[in-house]
Order: C-alpha cells, then sequence, then structure tokens
C-alpha cells in the first residue's frame, strides 16, 4: 500500500514538471467549440429563421393542446350527466389528439435537429478558418476543447476572441450577400 502511494507521488510529480516543459515549449489554449457555434450571430439569426419555418407547427400544437384541455375539462366537468357513449367518444377523441401531438411533435423535433446539422455543417468550416488564423497569429501550437477539460489552471481560453473574430466574419459574409440598392 505503502509502495504505492510512492508510485503515485512519483507519477504525480513527474507529470507535474513535465507539464511545466510542455508549458514552456508549447503554447496550448482551450476554446469552448459549442459556445462559439451556438452564442455567434450566426445561430442568432439561425434560430430566428427556424422559429418562423416552425411557427405554423407551433401553432398547430397549441391548438391542440387546447382542443385536449377542453375536452379534458368538460369529461371532469360533466361527467355526471354524460353517458357512457359520450364519455368514449370523448375519450376517443383525445387519443386521436394526443396521437397528433405526438406525430406533429416528433416532426416539429426532426426539424429542429435537421436545421441544427445543416447550420453546424455550414459554419464549421468558418469557424476553423479563425482558429486557424488565430493559431497562426499568436503562436500556439495545441487548441483544446474546454468541456473536454477537467481542470485548467493558467491555460488561455480564447473561446470570446474566437466568438468575436467569427461574429465580425459572420456579419462580413452577410453584407457581402445582402442586395445592394
Amino acid at each position: 500500500m505503502f509502495n504505492r502511494a510512492i508510485a503515485i507521488l512519483t507519477l504525480t510529480a513527474g507529470l507535474a514538471l513535465s507539464a511545466g516543459t510542455v508549458q514552456a515549449e508549447t503554447d496550448i489554449v482551450v476554446m469552448n467549440y459549442q459556445a462559439v457555434l451556438f452564442n455567434s450571430a450566426a445561430a442568432a439569426d439561425a434560430q430566428t429563421s427556424l422559429n418562423e419555418v416552425l411557427r405554423p407547427g407551433q401553432d398547430q400544437l397549441n391548438d391542440i393542446a387546447q382542443q385536449i384541455q377542453t375536452r379534458q375539462s368538460r369529461l371532469e366537468t360533466d361527467k355526471d350527466i354524460l353517458t357512457e357513449a359520450e364519455v368514449q367518444t370523448f375519450q376517443q377523441e383525445l387519443q386521436v389528439l394526443a396521437a397528433n401531438q405526438a406525430q406533429l411533435s416528433n416532426r416539429i423535433q426532426q426539424v429542429q435537429q435537421q436545421k441544427q446539422q445543416e447550420f453546424i455543417e455550414q459554419y464549421r468550416p468558418a469557424i476553423r478558418e479563425v482558429v486557424s488564423a488565430y493559431v497562426e497569429a499568436n503562436g500556439v501550437s495545441l487548441v483544446i476543447d474546454s468541456q473536454a477539460v477537467l481542470w485548467n489552471e493558467d491555460v488561455p481560453d480564447i473561446t470570446e476572441t474566437v466568438m468575436a473574430a467569427f461574429d465580425e466574419w459572420y456579419e462580413s459574409q452577410a453584407e457581402s450577400n445582402s442586395p445592394t440598392e
């Protein structure tokens, strides 16, 4: 047990010394890739566009939810005066509405996932270019996604810098693609 503890301490000390050497020889930075991608101006515009596409489906879902609520309320308030056939009819209608609600909700979710994947594929190369330019300009040799880092002491986080550069790139693309009057 004692030998194992000494071995662990020796390994830890060796890693600490080699980490100091590695840090002195290479410039390592961290970046939250998801934050750059999904907190960007491009993501805000894509979300606005997606909301417009999904609005009719969301309106349908709200309508179905209202219909379900109305029927459930009617069943509850009129349960003493409804015939067994009327109760069965309400329950069948509720089942149909619930199935329609689930189907529509699944379609909306599929569209959201598809649009998210398209967004990622569209902007991944641009983020790589922005990171590449940062790496080249700052002599960085390794960029690690901060979501994969369990512990970080004194390693610079370039998330905000890269996001600002990506937003700037996105705005310039939007300006160059907008029709001139």
